[in-house]
């Protein structure tokens, strides 16, 4: 059977713009969803895979190589932080900076790119604590939750550690063992209570906790 094919149109300036603006589309990194390999609590920083497989120009799909070095955000500021023990397997957003990183990343101050990378997954800077719907994690609806899972939670500041300051006070109390004298039937403490302990104590949570009055 013989058919006659009709001459195909000639593509448009319309035409040409969408296949450069996918084409652009496709050639810039900006965000991405990643799981993370190894954490470098060192250095706070992550080998992570991205979750997506990358498609080539000729429709084929492959995976995306691992992500080394990348900077872990840690909400902090004023020498105060929030942290989290970051592991294997949590999954995160990955950020990729209009320019390279890697002046900046030796000491924070204010250089010129090393080169004129733009957009690159060499550039990537992680957010951990994104969930996908099998995962996801239920924020309760009538409290602030800080749950620390299966780990311990630690609240300190340079001077003391809560830990320590309730364990103290614990023992101080333990020594305050009430025993009731013989004969005149009145009440002594053994050993004597030391109010300097109290003090002292109390001196110590004042340095480490706040009111939180706004």
């Amino acid at each position: 059977m013989n058919r006659t094919l009709g001459v195909a149109a000639e593509p448009t300036l319309s035409d040409y713009m969408t296949l450069m603006k996918r084409d652009v589309s496709l050639a810039i990194n900006c965000v991405q969803i990643g799981t993370i390999q190894k954490y470098n609590e060192m250095t706070n920083t992550v080998s992570v895979k991205i979750n997506f497989l990358r498609q080539l120009a000729n429709g084929e799909k492959i995976e995306y190589p691992i992500l080394d070095d990348c900077p872990v955000f840690i909400l902090n500021g004023g020498g105060a932080s929030i942290t989290f023990p970051i592991a294997a397997g949590d999954q995160c957003i990955i950020l990729f900076n209009d320019r390279n990183i890697d002046n900046w990343y030796l000491d924070g101050s204010i250089k010129e790119p090393r080169d004129n990378r733009v957009h690159s997954i060499a550039d990537g800077m992680v957010l951990v604590g994104i969930s996908d719907v099998a995962h996801a994690i239920v924020a309760p609806s009538n409290s602030a939750c800080l749950d620390g899972g299966s780990k311990k939670i630690a609240i300190k500041n340079d001077t003391t550690d809560l830990k320590t300051l309730l364990l103290s006070l614990i023992d101080a109390i333990v020594a305050m063992t009430q025993t009731v004298a013989g004969g005149g039937g009145g009440t002594t403490v053994s050993p004597p209570v030391n109010a300097a302990t109290f003090t002292a104590l109390k001196t110590q949570f004042a340095s480490l906790l706040d009111e939180g009055i706004v």
